[in-house]
Order: C-alpha cells, then structure tokens, then sequence
C-alpha cells in the first residue's frame, strides 16, 4: 500500500497556496464588492478562509457568507477559523457544488470560487445548476488553472518529470488543467455579461513558495503509484530532486496561470 502524504505537509501545502494566490484574489474580488448587504456563496471553502476572513473585516456590507465543501475537515477548520469574524450570519455546508439544487439558501449576490471546477467533469452542467443560485444583477467570480504555461527557468529534467506525472494524473482522474483558459467562452454561452477578466501566473523564486511543487505531488502520492504512472521507488527519488530543486536559487518556477473572470447574470 502506497505511503500517505502526512497531515503537516498538507498545512504546508495549503498555506503555501494562501500566499501564492491570496493577495490576487482579494484584490480582484474586493474591486466587485460594492453592494450594500451581500450574501456571498464559496464554493470549495478549504478550511483556511484567509480570504473570507480579510474580505469580512474590511468590508461590513458583507453580511452573509455561505461556504460549501465536500470535505468534512475542511468544513470544520472553517467553522474555527471563522469564529468571532463580523459576519452576521455564517453557514457551512458539507456537500457538493452539483448538489446545491436541494438547499433552500435563497439567492445570493456573489457567488465565488477558485481552483474548483477543474475538478468537476461536468462543469457546465454544474455552473448552470450554480447559477440558479444567483441574484439577476449578481456576480459570479472563477478563478481556474491553465497548466499548459508552467515551466522551470533554467530547464530541468526534474520539473519536467513531475509536469509530466502532473498531467498524466489529471487525465487519469479526468480533471481539467485549461479549464482557466475556457471559462470566457462558457459565460458567453451561458448568457452572462462579462465585466472583467485578468490573467495571473506567479513566479516562485524562494525556497519556501517553490515547495510548493513537491508538495502538490505528494499529496497525489496515492493516486500516481495505484494508477500504475510511477514505481513508489521513482517517486521517493523525484520528490526528492524536486525539494533539492526547490532549495537552488539558479532556478525559479512559473506555476499555471490563472484566470481570474467575473460576470453579471441578467
């Protein structure tokens, strides 16, 4: 049986995330709050909330926030994490985004969610389930993944390695690594009017934020071994090469570039 990814890498992971994506999301989302007593739904809410917990201290019209998660760890963590913030009315839910047609929550003003329908196999089936949920004059902000832009500068055979490996599992789970590229197209098709669309691609050049690479690997340690992509031998030694990577400053990383896009239904 294949080794488990252990519990502090996970929090490494996700805090490396935070800091990477954090700071662009809360300016391209606060630059849309300008309504008086918003109701804002998240979907795939991850348990840290950072976000929601800047967003709720500047800004007092957000009144309502609503978090959807099908982790029940991540809905916990968020719950604590939450505690004490100016909201006045918090909901956190443990389902899916495609279920969100049994809850009776009302419509609400924004909706939100970053890195979550790469993920969802029928995603345009989903985001119409999703928009059902949102106010006329609402907005809708995604924040999707292209991953055919990353790469490593100088070349190295071991961030090709784990590229390749990267890409592969997502096909085998059928996940969707262009889906930021995609998103513009849908909401036309979709009868949304697009009110702002921006492109980000971090560049990690610090220790710290380049673990972010085997970290993203080792979580995926199960599924990469019991899909038959990789020998648990193979893949103790490219996890190793990518933190020695991580550790030389001649080399930084270009992650996938994100699609930030906002629209209006009407």
């Amino acid at each position: 049986m294949s080794q488990k990814i252990y519990k502090n890498d996970c929090q490494m992971r996700q805090d490396t995330l935070q800091k990477i994506f954090d700071q662009q999301s809360f300016n391209f989302i606060a630059s849309k709050l300008n309504k008086e007593n918003l109701k804002f739904l998240e979907l795939g809410c991850r348990g840290h909330c950072n976000l929601i917990v800047a967003l709720a201290n500047q800004y007092p019209n957000l009144i309502e926030y609503t978090g959807i998660d099908d982790n029940s760890e991540f809905i916990e963590q968020a719950a604590k994490r939450l505690k004490g913030t100016p909201l006045k009315s918090l909901r956190l839910i443990h389902s899916t985004a495609a279920d969100i047609h049994h809850f009776d929550f009302g419509l609400f003003d924004v909706i939100y969610s970053r890195l979550y329908f790469m993920y969802i196999q029928n995603y345009t089936l989903v985001l119409k389930q999703i928009l059902k949920k949102l106010k006329v004059g609402g907005t809708i902000i995604c924040e999707e993944p292209d991953l055919s832009t990353n790469f490593c500068n100088p070349s190295h055979a071991a961030y090709d390695e784990f590229l390749h490996l990267f890409r592969a599992l997502g096909k085998v789970k059928k996940m969707n690594f262009k889906v930021g590229a995609e998103f513009h197209t849908l909401f036309i098709e979709l009868g949304l009017k697009i009110t702002d669309m921006q492109f980000s691609q971090p560049i990690l050049m610090n220790e710290e934020r380049k673990r972010f690479m085997d970290l993203s690997m080792s979580a995926a340690r199960n599924d990469c071994i019991e899909h038959g992509l990789i020998s648990a031998e193979r893949f103790d030694v490219l996890i190793d090469s990518l933190k020695n990577l991580a550790a030389d400053a001649r080399y930084y990383f270009a992650i996938a570039r994100q699609t930030h896009i906002s629209a209006i239904k009407v």
